[in-house]
C-alpha cells in the first residue's frame, strides 16, 4: 500500500515539473519598416551635420589663408610720369595680358577700364575692321592711334604664387614707347592697381609741395631753367590753392 502510494507521489511530481517548465514561450518580433526608415534618416542627418560642419571648417580655414594673404600686400611704383599728366591722352590700346588665367584678367581688366570712362580703351587683338572680331595671330591698330601722342599703351602680367598669392606687373608706355607708368603690385585688387587710370590721378597738396621743392632743388642745381620751373609751378598751383 505505502509502495503504491510513492509511486503515485513521484508521478503527479514528474507532471507538474514538465507542465511548468515544458512549454517554452517565444516571442519573434516582426519587421517594423517604418521603424527603419526613421532610423535612416536619423543616421543620414547626423552625416550630413558632420559634411557639413567639415566644409564650414575647411571655408574657414580657406578665408583665413586669403585674409593673411591680404595682409600681405604692397605696391611699388617704379616710374611714374602719368601723375598729373593723365588728361594729356585721350585713348589707351591694352596690347598683351599675360600670366595667370589671362582671359578671365583681361575681361576684368577691360571692364574696370571702360567702366570709369575716362579713356576710349582699345583692344589690340581685335580687327577693328570686322566690327571687333577676334583674329588669330594679328593685332591691327587704327592708323591714327599709331604715332598718337594721345595714346598710351597697357601691357598687363599677372601671376600666381600660391592658392592666395597675386603679383601684378603693370606697365604703361606712350607713342615714343618711353615708358609713363609701371608698378609691381602684391595681392591688390584691380581697382587699386589701376588707380592711375580709373580715377582723377592729381597730386595731393602734400605731394605738390614736395615737387615744387624738388623742382626748386633742380632749378639751383642748374638741372631746370626758370622757364621750366615756372611752367611747372603754373601746373601745380592750382592743386595747392585747392580743396583737395
Amino acid at each position: 500500500m505505502k509502495k503504491g502510494i510513492l509511486t503515485l507521489v513521484m508521478t503527479l511530481s514528474i507532471q507538474i515539473s514538465f507542465s511548468q517548465y515544458g512549454t517554452l514561450n517565444v516571442n519573434v518580433s516582426k519587421p517594423n519598416p517604418m521603424g527603419e526608415a526613421l532610423n535612416r534618416i536619423s543616421q543620414d542627418a547626423v552625416a550630413n551635420r558632420i559634411a557639413r560642419a567639415n566644409e564650414s571648417e575647411a571655408q574657414a580655414s580657406n578665408n583665413s589663408a586669403y585674409n593673411e594673404a591680404l595682409k600681405n600686400n604692397y605696391s611699388k611704383i617704379t616710374t611714374d610720369n602719368l601723375i598729373n599728366n593723365s588728361k594729356k591722352y585721350k585713348y589707351i590700346v591694352v596690347e598683351n595680358v599675360g600670366g595667370w588665367m589671362p582671359q578671365g584678367n583681361k575681361a576684368t581688366l577691360l571692364e574696370a577700364l571702360t567702366g570709369a570712362k575716362k579713356y576710349i580703351i582699345i583692344d589690340a587683338a581685335k580687327d577693328f575692321n570686322s566690327r571687333g572680331k577676334e583674329i588669330k595671330n594679328e593685332k591691327k591698330i587704327p592708323d591714327h592711334l599709331i604715332n598718337n601722342k594721345e595714346v598710351l599703351f597697357l601691357n598687363w602680367m599677372r601671376e600666381d604664387q600660391g592658392e592666395d598669392n597675386r603679383i601684378t606687373l603693370l606697365s604703361i608706355k606712350n607713342a615714343d614707347g618711353e615708358m609713363v607708368y609701371e608698378s609691381l603690385s602684391k595681392n591688390l585688387s584691380y581697382g587699386e592697381i589701376l588707380k592711375p587710370l580709373i580715377s582723377n590721378y592729381i597730386y595731393t597738396k602734400e605731394q605738390a609741395l614736395l615737387k615744387i621743392e624738388d623742382l626748386k632743388k633742380y632749378l639751383d642745381l642748374g638741372l631746370i631753367n626758370k622757364d621750366e620751373y615756372d611752367i611747372k609751378l603754373l601746373e601745380l598751383k592750382p592743386i595747392l590753392l585747392g580743396s583737395n
